[in-house]
């Protein structure tokens, strides 16, 4: 069964030599700060969907595939 992690791409004040921003991506945890992972592709997705939505600071959400 496929398991799913969510990625939350922020924004640094840093640039890049050609000007472009310079990002960071962060792995989403759990409240025991172990990384969640969902078995659920819709649920997964939604969650994604509520995040973008109800994000103030720029920083975006996305949805990884785990492959092992």
């Amino acid at each position: 069964m496929a398991r799913y992690i969510i990625v939350k791409k922020m924004v640094t004040d840093k640039l890049h030599a050609d000007g472009e921003p310079h990002y960071v991506h962060v792995i989403m945890n759990d409240s025991q700060g172990e990384v969640e992972e969902f078995e659920n592709e819709d649920e997964v997705n939604k969650m994604v969907e509520i995040l973008n939505a109800n994000t103030d600071s720029g920083h975006s959400y996305f949805v990884r595939k785990i492959v092992n």
